[in-house]
């Protein structure tokens, strides 16, 4: 784990393609940043693979399929918000395992990691030509290669993942799916009433 002070600047949006690209065991990929200027600067939690490696044996919450169409998917989160919690904790890990069709059939593991500070911000004036940028505030998205039983490493990380990048049969933006859930700090649960029963775990209005 590496903590880090965000002084000035932020990372711009994130867009999820297709599926995960193939990258070699043990690599990372940053994906991109824009310089989106001072603000809400504070401490920031940068997630190494230690942190990430063996997510399989954290709490895991199953939800069935549902509005996304990704089949069964099973989400680890490393802690639990404290009591009264109205945002999820710098330093929370959530892992999704989904299940990918067609083309790129597989199982694929992404992750987002409450980065906290700065960064992906929500702001106007975020993007290089100085349009709106909406970003799930102090969230950072993730793809994850499994090593089989050994645990898995970082494959790409930031708020711009690189092309054909992204999770299930879906080719949407993860920050505009996210930030739908405004009032669960970006982490969306199913729409569906048996998805969304079984994602209580994961809503903070339980704890």
């Amino acid at each position: 784990m590496k903590w880090s002070l965000c002084l000035a600047g932020a990372l711009a949006l994130a867009a999820c393609g297709s599926s995960n690209p193939t990258v070699d065991a043990g690599s990372t990929t940053d994906a991109g940043s824009v310089d989106a200027g001072p603000i809400d600067a504070g401490p920031e939690f940068e997630a190494v693979t230690a942190d990430i490696a063996n997510y399989f044996t954290w709490t895991v919450v199953t939800i069935p399929d549902g509005d996304t169409g990704e089949g069964t998917r099973y989400v680890y989160v490393n802690q639990l918000p404290p009591h009264g919690s109205t945002t999820w904790p710098t330093g929370t890990i959530l892992v999704k395992e989904s299940q990918t069709f067609g083309i790129h059939a597989g199982i694929t593991i992404d992750a987002m990691v409450k980065r906290g500070g700065a960064f992906n911000p929500d702001i106007d004036g975020g993007y290089p030509d100085g349009g709106y940028m909406t970003g799930a505030h102090g969230w950072e998205w993730m793809g994850l290669n499994r090593i089989g039983d050994a645990g898995a490493t970082i494959g790409w990380r930031g708020t711009v993942p690189p092309p054909n990048a992204g999770y299930g049969p879906l080719n949407g933006d993860c920050n505009g799916c996210h930030t739908q859930a405004t009032t669960n700090d970006d982490v969306k649960v199913p729409a569906d009433d048996a998805g969304y029963h079984a994602a209580f775990p994961l809503m903070l209005s339980n704890y």
